[in-house]
């Protein structure tokens, strides 16, 4: 399947974002200096993700989303989150 050079590039922002953010924990600032580096990060990470899933969803099934929670559900009704993390993802809350 080939993707836009448009997506493509949201895909490699998005994997840059959580590489950032997963390379967070290893930081050897104080703890409230490092907390707003990782909030920071993960602030870019999710704006990332959610633009990089309603690009996604409307260049390869046609839909539309207009917020991170549109882009989510319409990604739930699609099959690209598995049930068992509608939670998760529709209501914020955590499953386990």
């Amino acid at each position: 399947m080939a993707y836009s050079r448009k997506l493509e590039m949201k895909i490699a922002n998005l994997e840059k974002a959580f590489s950032n953010l997963q390379q967070s924990q290893f930081f050897d600032y104080e703890f409230q200096v490092k907390a707003e580096v990782v909030t920071k990060r993960f602030e870019y990470s999710f704006e990332a993700l959610w633009k990089t899933l309603k690009l996604f969803l409307s260049e390869e099934k046609g839909l539309e989303c207009y917020s991170p929670m549109d882009c989510f559900k319409s990604a739930y009704q699609t099959g690209m989150i598995p049930e068992q993390y509608e939670q998760d993802f529709i209501n914020g809350q955590k499953t386990e």
